[in-house]
């Protein structure tokens, strides 16, 4: 046997006891596609999520087809490669919901981060916090899209995509502008 056909035989024994692996693991923990086969490596989750988050911020849920999240990112529609990845149309939103929510969080933590008292100057260091703030607005821009668009549709996912962006972020500044006021940092007629 030369080299190169032990190498086959090899990795075809590899693949096998994968297969065996997932055969035995409940549906949820088996992983949905083998990437290394995929032709189209450069087509991950991610890509899929950037698409999803785009056309429903775009067109809505009910305007955004499956085959328009394939198109988007290069799959030829109607393949099944969506479904490597994803269950359904709900998973692809409820997923880009949970990544986005995830993704404002750590803003707001990095941005609290980088100017709490790394300036000196607590004037400084409010402006910069809000040009960041300004600048994370415009990264989140389809998420606040397919928030006002899907509302009522998805109350659940919307509620914790509001909370997020409305609630706690009013909760967080409020507190910071009142400690700014009492301080005199930022004047006012009552810190309360």
């Amino acid at each position: 046997m030369n080299r190169d056909t032990g190498k086959k035989t090899a990795a075809k024994k590899h693949q096998a006891k994968k297969n065996e692996k997932v055969k035995h693991m409940s549906p949820a923990a088996a992983p949905v596609a083998d990437r290394g086969t995929s032709k189209k490596r450069g087509v991950t989750r991610d890509s899929l999520l950037d698409a999803g988050l785009q056309l429903f911020g775009d067109k809505g849920f009910d305007g955004t087809s499956i085959k328009d999240v394939e198109a988007a990112v290069g799959l030829t529609p109607g393949r099944g490669s969506f479904y490597r990845h994803f269950g359904s149309k709900e998973d692809l939103l409820e997923a880009v919901v949970h990544r986005e929510v995830e993704k404002v969080r750590m803003m707001r933590d990095l941005r609290q981060r980088a100017v709490s008292g790394s300036l000196g100057n607590r004037r400084a260091e409010l402006i910069m916090e809000l040009r960041l703030g300004l600048i994370g607005l415009n990264e989140i821009k389809s998420l606040i899209n397919l928030l006002g668009r899907e509302y009522g549709r998805f109350p659940e996912l919307m509620r914790q995509l509001r909370e997020l962006l409305v609630d706690e972020s009013l909760e967080f500044s409020s507190e910071d502008f009142k400690q700014d006021m009492k301080q005199g940092v930022v004047k006012g007629s009552d810190a309360d």
